[in-house]
């Protein structure tokens, strides 16, 4: 098995939030104290957004503080792992791809990877792709269970660079796949929309080609609000008329990708992977106080506390040192990086509460999609030159995974993809 380069960052990561974890409730005690007419519009939108979740996580806090990593909660659950990549949150893609071809060229089995975040979904494909035993006919789409559909544009020509949120735009845009269906996320339309008329218009002559699929989890439901169950006849149905669709489109192979934070955190307790409530509590436990009583506090250091929260920092000194800009540069790039801000992001849209699929919907996601390619005559998977297959991968496992959760639904689902697929001959 490759090693793990982010391992020791979590491991650091997992003592730091250890010692600070055990804050929240005084910080959350401190800023209930602050006179009410001091607290600005957004800075009371925050707050009010964290107690939302707080009588819940408050008695997850200790086991939370003792938590493995979810690399060692993943290597426990898992054993002897299929395939498992590290990729930095943006990484050069020259390279990568060239340590795996070897080793995707000598399997024998079927290859599900296990990535820590879905930018390491583009090396593998395009490793599965340069090693495959069909060179001519294979049209590979990638069905993707996730919260969010990862066709964001940024990035994508700069250098070569892919994240985690242009991934299947830059395999697309690169020629690897022909396009990627996204399911779970409750706002996919913007996102996919706009991806394709950059495709369409990336073509010569321009296009009306649709690449990318986007289905609004509220199509799922009988009740449209968040948070309600997942009809699973609607559920089939949808698959279906798009298997059906790839079919037309002359589409000879289908790739499956699991975002792990297409799940339900709250309600389940997983915290595995980014976007789930308890980031909230984490970056809340770093906020540094004042030394002094609440409800002593000047209105210019309560917006020194609110500006601490969004930014994340009060060193401004600090970060014109060290990254050679002005204060107004450093105040524009911590704004800018500001947007990740988990409580923000979480007032914004909730995208820190996922609640479209649950582990039970993904799995008979999987199942219908596996089941309708076989009708449809697709292949689920790149067959490769030694005999083997690449299947897809399950992404997005980062961080302390509370009581090991995370991982063992990760193990789950692996295991729905395996049975799935196990009949489909090599």
């Amino acid at each position: 098995m490759p090693g793990i380069p982010g391992f020791n960052e979590a491991q650091r990561s997992k003592a730091e939030t250890r010692e600070t974890i055990k804050k929240v409730p005084y910080i959350m005690e401190y800023l209930g104290q602050i006179p009410s007419d001091l607290v600005c519009d957004d800075f009371q939108e925050m707050i009010d957004e964290i107690k939302k979740f707080y009588p819940e996580y408050y008695g997850r806090f200790t086991a939370y503080s003792c938590s493995e990593t979810i690399e060692e909660t993943v290597e426990r659950a898992f054993g002897p792992m299929l395939c498992k990549l590290t990729a930095d949150r943006e990484s050069t893609i020259d390279g990568m791809t060239d340590c795996l071809n070897s080793e995707f060229a000598k399997v024998k089995g079927d290859i599900i990877c296990i990535n820590d975040i879905h930018t390491a979904s583009y090396f593998s494909i395009e490793a599965a792709m340069e090693t495959r035993s069909d060179k001519e006919n294979v049209v590979p789409v990638v069905f993707c269970f996730d919260n969010h559909a990862d066709v964001y544009e940024q990035g994508q020509n700069d250098n070569h660079v892919v994240n985690e949120g242009n991934v299947f735009i830059a395999l697309t845009g690169n020629g690897i796949i022909s396009g990627a269906v996204f399911m779970g996320s409750e706002r996919p339309d913007q996102a996919v929309n706009h991806a394709n008329k950059v495709m369409q218009e990336a073509c010569e002559p321009q296009s009306d080609e649709t690449f990318f699929l986007g289905i609004r989890a509220e199509s799922l439901r009988d009740v449209q609000e968040v948070g309600n169950p997942v009809n699973r006849d609607k559920l089939r149905s949808k698959i279906r008329d798009i298997i059906a669709f790839l079919k037309d489109e002359g589409v000879t192979n289908v790739v499956l990708s699991v975002d792990i934070d297409v799940l339900g955190a709250r309600k389940q307790r997983y915290t595995g992977f980014h976007y789930n409530p308890m980031e909230l509590f984490i970056r809340l436990s770093k906020l540094r106080l004042p030394d002094k009583p609440a409800n002593q506090l000047s209105l210019e250091e309560v917006e020194g506390l609110y500006a601490r929260l969004f930014l994340g920092t009060d060193d401004i000194d600090g970060l014109k040192e060290k990254d050679g800009l002005d204060e107004e540069e450093v105040i524009a790039k911590l704004v800018e990086e500001s947007f990740a801000n988990p409580i923000s992001q979480s007032v914004e849209d909730d995208n820190h509460d996922p609640k479209s699929m649950n582990l039970a919907d993904v799995g008979i996601g999987i199942d219908t999609v596996v089941a309708e390619c076989k009708k449809a005559g697709i292949r689920v998977g790149i067959d490769m030159v030694g005999g083997g297959r690449y299947v897809g991968d399950i992404a997005g496992l980062e961080g302390v995974d509370y009581k090991g959760y995370t991982a063992r639904a990760a193990k789950a689902l692996a295991d729905r993809i395996a049975k799935s697929t196990s009949d489909i001959p090599h």
